[in-house]
């Protein structure tokens, strides 16, 4: 197994296991391998007051950056898959599409900032339709923005889509 030192205190091993050499009393590395903890989803690692992406750190490691890409892309989607053989550099437009052609990307009626049902939308397209109420009334109503509302009847919408 393939080990470099990186960051001057850290080791990182291929597999996407970390050890800080220099534990300060606060790090959670205390000078053993570890798989770290998770933030959003991603594995990290704190050492000498800072947060570290593992994934991060086994691509700097490990893969040369030869386009000088920001972005690490897992490329099974599952975020706490460190291991270097799971890992691209990418640039962000790359990243974003790579979740959206693998499906790890909720969209319409499963996104986390959907306020609208199919339901709110079919009635939306009723008001719009047979309603003397501007964009921005319907909008009060159903507790969403105009922009929504105009998009719901320009039918570029998530709910248009079916």
């Amino acid at each position: 197994m393939k080990v470099k030192e990186i960051r001057k205190h850290l080791l990182v091993r291929e597999d996407g296991m970390v050890k800080d050499i220099n534990p300060t009393p606060s790090s959670n590395t205390k000078n053993y391998w570890n798989l770290g903890s998770y933030r959003n989803g991603y594995k990290v690692i704190s050492s000498n007051n800072t947060c570290y992406r593992i994934h991060r750190l086994v691509a700097e490691a490990f893969i040369i950056n030869i386009d000088d890409k920001p972005f690490v892309n897992h490329l099974n989607g599952m975020k706490d898959d460190n291991q270097v053989s799971n890992l691209e550099w990418c640039t962000q437009s790359e990243n974003v599409q790579h979740a959206f052609d693998n499906g790890l990307t909720k969209s319409g009626p499963d996104h986390y900032k959907t306020s609208l049902t199919i339901k709110d939308c079919l009635s939306i397209k009723e008001l719009l339709e047979h309603s003397n109420l501007t964009q921005t009334e319907i909008a009060k109503q159903f507790n969403t923005k105009q922009t929504i509302i105009s998009k719901i009847k320009r039918n570029k919408h998530w709910s248009c889509r079916n």
